[in-house]
């Protein structure tokens, strides 16, 4: 048997007011954790509250509620007072009341596994331990002995025998500390794969529409356009975009960064993250021209940028990213124009402006992104051979300095019109394809609102 008790006496000092009587969704925040508990499989749901609008919502719901008088010694008497006013002596689960989004479905499945095994249980979500978790009754004195702002995590740190039950849902686990956290929680979870400066023009569209982005690349990425690319955090730690920053990650850093307004970047070439966390939308920007391991069972909905893709196949919508007439288009049947090998065409100029490598090598920057250069003024060196701009213009991008490139590899781009601002903004074709992730995004949403499983749009069947 278990019992749930709801610790909801906090003072919500990061917030500035009490954060459980929030509207969230149409009711308060407070009464999603409660429905959550009274539904559940659990015994008995007790409620430790401070404030009397707590009490009277904990009733009309037909749960206990019990004043904790000494809320101002910290968490460990909202435990205190929970176990104390208990009627049922087994199991006791602690569910911090600002966790509207841990539902029916997960607390019955820590209460079975409770059931089988009789230890402590506690979900585990991305390699990290978290809350609610569940006491067997041998650990009541331990609850009891507790002091000061400590609650049962500085028991559970100390226990070994710990069954834990994985989860994929990272949104379950979400809390609210702060009002911008209710932003964070209501919007889909994107995974980009490629973080270079089309991906993360696609990143920067989707987070400032209320996506949470977390980018995927490889361990050293030949990024060219290093200013307007989250790639660049692979190196620098952290990537700034147009005022948004990028940071590399690990998997158990992905709330924290979400929660300071950032995107997590992670080094995961093989989308082994899947294997960890529920997506939303996952899309495919490497822009590699082929399929590297896509397919549309990957998420609901699925989105790959370029030729190498069929709509409706490997993935739900394909979207045009070759220069012209098409440029941004969503296709939902058949495949993006087949890649030119030619660079886009600036001011007449296609292959004029790229840089290549003339040989195997490392890269010395003589240049660097912004700085104007003539035709014929070197811009870098890879190991003793020179290579010089073929037009005048402005250095978009470049490759690093120090990287090890192959030759043929294109390692630079020089833009004819001269605009120094292009330099360090997202491109009108990032921004055009961007354009079309989000319609193709919208789109999915509003068939699927209206019970359709397929895209409404154009198809190009080639």
């Amino acid at each position: 048997m278990v019992s749930i008790v709801i610790l909801a006496s906090g003072f919500s000092n990061r917030m500035g007011r009490d954060k459980l009587i929030i509207e969230f969704k149409g009711i308060k925040i407070i009464e999603h954790t409660i429905l959550n508990a009274v539904k559940s499989k659990a015994d008995e749901v007790l409620v430790v509250y401070r404030d009397e609008i707590i009490k009277k919502i904990a009733e009309t719901y037909g749960a206990k509620a019990v004043i904790n008088e000494n809320a101002h010694n910290g968490q460990s008497q909202a435990v205190i007072c929970g176990i104390k006013n208990l009627n049922i002596r087994d199991g006791v689960l602690f569910l911090p009341g600002d966790m509207p989004f841990f539902d029916v479905e997960s607390i019955n499945r820590l209460i079975d596994e409770y059931e089988k095994t009789k230890k402590i249980v506690c979900p585990v979500c991305l390699f990290k331990r978290r809350a609610p978790v569940i006491f067997p009754q041998g650990y009541i004195n331990d609850l009891l002995s507790l002091t000061g702002d400590i609650g049962g995590r500085a028991i559970l740190e100390k226990n070994n025998d710990v069954s834990e039950v994985a989860f994929k849902n990272l949104k379950l686990f979400w809390d609210i500390d702060e009002l911008n956290d209710l932003k964070y929680s209501s919007g889909e979870t994107v995974i980009i794969r490629g973080a270079g400066d089309i991906a993360s023009g696609v990143a920067l569209r989707l987070f400032r529409c209320g996506f949470n982005i977390i980018m995927l690349e490889t361990n050293n990425p030949s990024v060219i356009r290093r200013r307007v690319a989250f790639a660049s955090a692979v190196f620098n730690k952290e990537a700034d975009v147009e005022g948004v920053k990028g940071i590399l990650a690990g998997y158990s850093d992905i709330e924290s960064i979400w929660r300071i307004g950032a995107i997590p970047v992670i080094i995961d070439e093989n989308l082994d993250i899947l294997n960890h966390i529920e997506v939303d939308i996952l899309i495919d920007a490497i822009l590699a021209k082929k399929n590297l391991g896509m397919m549309k069972s990957m998420a609901p909905l699925t989105i790959g940028l370029g030729p190498g893709f069929e709509a409706g196949v490997d993935v739900h919508a394909v979207i045009e990213t070759n220069r012209g007439h098409n440029l941004g288009r969503v296709y939902y049947k058949g495949f993006a124009e087949k890649n030119t090998g030619t660079p886009g065409d600036v001011l007449g100029f296609k292959e004029e402006r790229v840089l290549r490598a003339p040989c195997n090598g490392k890269v010395i920057l003589v240049k660097d992104i912004g700085d104007f250069v003539k035709k014929g003024e070197t811009l870098l060196m890879v190991n003793e051979l020179e290579v010089k701009s073929k037009i005048d213009g402005i250095v978009r991008g470049i490759i690093k300095d120090g990287y090890e490139v192959l030759e043929g590899m294109k390692i630079g781009d020089v833009d004819p019109r001269g605009k120094k601002e292009y330099c360090f903004t997202v491109s009108e074709k990032a921004l055009a394809i961007a354009g079309g992730v989000l319609e193709a995004i919208l789109n999915f949403r509003m068939n699927k609102r209206g019970g359709e499983s397929g895209g409404k749009g154009y198809s190009k069947n080639t």
